[in-house]
């Protein structure tokens, strides 16, 4: 039978160093014992944070780490980070919940090879340490706080993330902020005018022609995209929808109110049969009141090359 590990001293707390752990009389041999995480080196936290809570993204069914376990992490690595460092790029996003694509989302430090954390420091030097990837230029930025870890910003997140993401991609995590804070546009035009030779900054100036402040989600963000692509012009965002004698009947993905047409996009919990029946009950209604409701749904809006959006075109043209 595998022999449990002592009980550690309670003053270390839940993340602590290793010199901590040794001025408390810890040995190197417990500090190795599986109850026991290493978020970087030098560092230990009393629980692995693990992959858990999170959001789906972008119609991913694979659950991500949870922001607050990520936060969990952030402030261990603190413990052995510069006073003045921050964290950023997309681990600020998370930290932020902001919207990002799987393939940029930390993987949760079930192990080492499966995330990394972004920090940005003032100066010349840059921190370099394992799971940790160093940037320089804090002095540049404005910071913020995320589950209570300080870093970078939405609109400098925004900016640092203009160099990895695609323009789509770039679209959502803006959209994503204007929901939040519209004028957070006018911020970003500032700092775009400020450094315009930077990194990112072609990519981020197309993206901010196509930011719109009132989207719900990544995947409204991705189906108005291609509704405007697709032809349309632009559409109504969250619309408020009223029957002839002036009754309140719903409030709609995107709206089209000129043409009387609508586009909703059901994610995955418009599944459940209990939220399907309120659904159809609801569209009859607008149906009724003279709406053409057009439903889309992630295996639509993920497709190269849509389909969808010939219904649309072909809905706004009968009405014209």
């Amino acid at each position: 039978m595998a022999r449990q590990p002592g009980q550690l001293p309670p003053t270390l707390g839940a993340a602590f160093t290793r010199s901590e752990a040794h001025d408390h009389g810890v040995t190197d041999r417990r500090l190795r014992a599986g109850d026991l995480f290493a978020p970087t080196s030098g560092v230990r936290m009393t629980r692995d944070p693990g992959r858990v809570d999170a959001a789906r993204v972008y119609g991913d069914r694979t659950p991500a780490p949870s922001a607050r376990d990520l936060a969990a992490v952030c402030r261990a690595i603190s413990l052995v980070l510069p006073g003045d460092a921050a964290f950023s790029h997309q681990t600020a996003a998370e930290l932020l919940g902001l919207p990002l694509p799987r393939r940029l989302q930390c993987g949760g430090f079930a192990t080492p090879e499966n995330g990394a954390v972004h920090v940005v420091t003032s100066g010349v030097n840059i921190v370099r340490r394992h799971t940790v990837i160093g940037h320089r230029g804090l002095e540049n930025r404005c910071i913020a706080e995320g589950f209570g870890v300080r870093c970078t910003d939405t609109v400098d997140t925004f900016l640092d993330l203009a160099t990895v993401l695609s323009l789509d991609e770039l679209i959502v995590l803006g959209d994503a902020i204007l929901a939040r804070a519209p004028e957070a546009q006018g911020h970003i035009i500032e700092r775009l005018a400020a450094t315009p030779r930077a990194r990112g900054r072609r990519r981020a100036r197309e993206a901010l022609l196509s930011m719109r402040a009132g989207s719900r989600s990544p995947m409204e963000t991705l189906t108005r995209l291609q509704a405007i692509r697709g032809g349309a012009t632009e559409p109504e965002l969250n619309a408020d929808i009223y029957s002839f004698d002036g009754a309140w009947l719903a409030n709609v993905d995107l709206c089209w109110r000129a043409s009387k047409v609508i586009v909703e996009y059901d994610g995955d919990h418009h599944s459940d049969t209990i939220q399907r029946g309120r659904d159809a009950q609801r569209r009859r209604q607008l149906t009724a009141a003279g709406w053409t409701v057009i439903v889309v749904t992630s295996r639509d809006i993920l497709r190269p090359h849509p389909e969808w959006t010939h219904d649309l075109m072909t809905a706004l043209t009968a009405a014209a």
